[in-house]
């Protein structure tokens, strides 16, 4: 049976390096798998099932499939739960896994005081910003986020299944997902990227719909 520990334990442990952030929107549907192979790897939630990830992070994750060469990186309670609701995340995991404290989430305000405390990640509507924080306390030098497309492409939002009312969930975080962004840029230095599987922003061809209108610069 595995032991819990803390998330603090990963501080500094990949300094320098670049990380990938995989989030599971269309595009990764034209991503390789084997491009990631032998890179530090993050994974929001069950992208883990299609492609490699070294860690993956949840905060609702509670499968008991998880495979033996991930890293798991849990939330300790449940999302939106408050103080003392304690998730039951890694009752049955025969490997270890790595859990995060976090204050009460919310939808729109975010506590930065977690960026101060080794032991808490910074959490949100979207799993994808403690993904983003996680990677920032490991001593990334450059976060390289995939599967972030924040519209729909060819009419899709998800490479993986799309629950009901998706588009009005990722609608409502990805304001917040941009603040947390450049909170983390500017604390840490780190750099952050979008990386496309496409040649061009003409997307050879694709469609794409953003769920939010543009914002000039």
């Amino acid at each position: 049976r595995g032991m819990k520990r803390s998330v603090k334990e990963l501080e500094g442990i990949h300094q320098g390096e670049d990380i990938w952030v995989l989030g599971c929107a269309s595009s990764m549907k034209y991503m390789s798998a084997s491009f990631f192979e032998g890179r530090t790897v993050i994974g929001v939630n069950r992208i883990y099932e299609i492609f490699p990830c070294q860690y993956v992070v949840g905060k609702d994750l509670i499968r008991r499939d998880l495979h033996h060469n991930h890293k798991l990186v849990l939330s300790a309670r449940r999302c939106g739960a408050g103080k003392g609701q304690q998730i039951e995340n890694g009752l049955d995991f025969d490997q270890d896994w790595y859990c995060f404290e976090h204050f009460p989430n919310q939808h729109i305000g975010i506590d930065w005081d977690a960026l101060d405390q080794s032991d808490k990640l910074i959490v949100s509507y979207s799993t994808i910003t403690s993904a983003m924080h996680l990677a920032c306390r490991m001593g990334a030098a450059a976060v390289f986020m995939c599967g972030i497309d924040s519209g729909f492409l060819d009419g899709e939002l998800r490479y993986t299944e799309q629950p009901n009312g998706y588009d009005s969930f990722l609608k409502d975080s990805l304001p917040t997902n941009l603040r947390v962004r450049d909170v983390l840029r500017e604390h840490y230095g780190t750099a952050f990227h979008l990386v496309s599987p496409f040649l061009g922003f003409d997307l050879e061809g694709h469609k794409f719909e953003p769920l939010l209108p543009r914002t000039e610069k």
